[in-house]
């Protein structure tokens, strides 16, 4: 019975819009979907290691795929045998989209930021956290990372000349 499905709860059937009867006895590739990079064969073997934890795309009844958040481990008997094994999986469809919208946010700053013809500095307590372009270029910086972690006060004392 190895990767067989021996017990969903009413959650998992809502999300994978089965029945129970459908599922139970069904290998766990029923659910699997098919944007998986890592080799979901390789699960089984490291949860019986250790456990296994990861992201993978499964897939609802009705062919939707989405992305889940894996966590498996070993159930074991009073005498540390070996029962089942168990799975807990996470929807992580909506994290990911807020993940995709701050990349998005974060990329339209850095473009708006690197096309300003006016330096412009982010600081917390006069540590360098970000600068664009011409802030680099107006102290003497090729690349805003080199101002990263300097003092600013400091360089606004000396402009015009790059400080080591």
């Amino acid at each position: 019975m190895a990767n067989r499905l021996l017990y969903v709860n009413q959650a998992f059937l809502r999300t994978y819009e089965y029945e129970a009867h459908e599922l139970l006895g069904q290998h766990v590739s029923i659910v699997r979907g098919s944007r998986n990079e890592a080799d979901a064969d390789d699960i089984l073997p490291a949860t019986l290691e250790d456990g296994w934890r990861g992201e993978l795309w499964n897939r609802t009844k009705s062919g939707r795929e989405f992305p889940i958040s894996l966590e498996t481990s070993v159930v074991r008997d009073e005498q540390g045998r070996r029962g089942a094994t168990v799975g807990i999986a996470r929807d992580i469809t909506e994290r990911r989209k807020a993940e995709e919208a701050v990349r998005d946010s974060e990329e339209r700053f850095r473009s708006l930021s690197n096309l300003a013809s006016e330096g412009i500095m982010i600081h917390v307590s006069g540590v360098i956290l970000d600068a664009n372009l011409t802030f680099a270029r107006i102290f003497g910086y090729d690349q805003p990372e080199e101002l990263i972690g300097r003092n600013g006060p400091e360089l606004l004392l000396t402009p015009g000349r790059k400080r080591d």
